[in-house]
């Protein structure tokens, strides 16, 4: 069996550890590979890392922001874990750039397997479709 080339790329838990997430050049380049990798293989749809909005149609890669709402904040930097925050911070930290991608057209939002103060977010009926 021939071998298989493939791109692997930082999650953004690695990029907010080691803070390359405050170079916007190297995050468009991430962003980039990633959309021609995706397009590559023929799938019009991709789990991007985080909140991605395709800028350019033409690519036609649906956008996704995720993991809604609250997942970089999580105790410990755990998956599925808690964020403990109070409502003014959760709308006024980790909400904006949903509320950014949405007035600009992205296509999707995938609901995160995190908790904000121990409620689960696919149960947070209140976030999911009162915002």
């Amino acid at each position: 069996m021939a071998p298989i080339d493939y791109l692997v790329l930082p999650d953004h838990t690695i990029l907010t550890l080691t803070h390359t997430n405050k170079d916007p050049e190297l995050v468009k380049k991430i962003g980039a590979a990633t959309a021609l990798e995706v397009r590559a293989t023929g799938i019009q749809y991709a789990y991007a890392p985080c909140i991605a909005v395709c800028q350019d149609l033409r690519d036609k890669v649906a956008a996704c922001a995720k993991h809604f709402v609250g997942d970089g904040g999580t105790q410990n930097v755990i998956n599925e874990n808690t964020t403990i925050i109070h409502r003014k911070g959760l709308m006024s930290i980790h909400m904006p750039g949903y509320f950014d991608a949405i007035a600009k057209g992205v296509s999707t939002v995938m609901v995160s397997y995190s908790r904000w103060n121990w409620k689960k977010m696919h149960a947070n009926c209140e976030l999911l479709y009162c915002i």
